[in-house]
């Protein structure tokens, strides 16, 4: 399932997760909002939040910040409203924002963003639907929350979007480098490769780590070449697709010598 699509479901239980079925009494039509702004403009949408059990429950609605964490493989820590340097709080309004929810329900919270005069880079934040049970858990003697929540991922239109391959270095049979955001905005890359031999012929393809970094952070990845490559020259192709049609290529020439050991001879952008 893509991020795109994805519902994101986040329990608060004191470190114990809730059971299943309180997870699935609250969702939401829409995990996350793409939007691009204009300086100045003004946007109206909503979202639609959904009762799937028959209870009925009271939802409280509020926003906070959120930031990507090390080592950038999608974990995510919630801060306060505000907080983050590159927060959308003070753009965004929403209502209601509480409300009842009968049983198999639906729900229509509508937010307005004011875009400031002057914006660059990327903002960012979540919407997050909490219902909170009047019932403990019968384990635990806890009483459960639930929420859900939206990502909001808002980009000026005249932002920066790109990356760096970089520090590229051969450890025995591995190649490891660093995957740098260059830009000022998140950059979702998923990273694949594919390794051909002098004739052209692709002899090996596979998968690299899926990041999630902000502006000028930078993540390590490792790439294990095949075990029976032959004594020769070949060509590898790095390629991360950075989404929306935008993408970072290196191609890098390897030698395998008569002894062995493999070299890097040249990369190329």
């Amino acid at each position: 399932m893509t991020m795109k699509n994805a519902i994101i479901t986040i329990v608060a239980l004191a470190g114990i997760l809730a059971p299943a079925s309180a997870r699935a009494q609250l969702l939401i039509e829409e995990g996350k909002v793409n939007l691009t702004v204009d300086p100045g403009q003004t946007i109206v949408n909503s979202l639609l939040v959904h009762n799937t059990s028959a209870e009925a429950f009271h939802v409280k609605v509020y926003w906070q910040d959120f930031k990507y964490k090390e080592p950038y493989d999608g974990k995510k820590d919630f801060l306060p409203s505000g907080s983050a340097p590159d927060s959308m709080a003070g753009w965004i309004t929403f209502s209601p924002q509480e409300f009842d929810l009968p049983a198999y329900s639906k729900q229509k919270v509508t937010y307005t963003l004011k875009v400031p005069g002057e914006v660059k880079g990327g903002h960012y934040g979540v919407l997050f639907f909490e219902k909170g049970s009047l019932e403990k858990d019968k384990r635990t003697g806890v009483r459960v929350v639930t929420r859900v929540g939206c990502l909001f991922f808002t980009e000026a239109r005249d932002r920066n979007k790109g990356g760096k391959i970089e520090a590229l270095s051969l450890q025995g049979a591995a190649l490891t480098g660093v995957f740098r955001n260059a830009g000022d905005v998140i950059v979702l890359a998923q990273g694949i490769y594919y390794i051909m031999d002098k004739e052209g012929m692709v002899i090996d393809r596979g998968e690299l780590s899926r990041f999630y970094l902000p502006p000028a952070a930078k993540a390590d990845f490792k790439l294990e070449l095949p075990e029976n490559l032959a004594s020769g020259k070949y060509t590898l192709v790095l390629t991360f697709d950075l989404e929306e049609g935008d993408t970072l290529v290196k191609e890098v020439d390897l030698e395998k010598t008569d002894q062995n050991t493999i070299r890097l001879l040249q990369e190329r952008d």
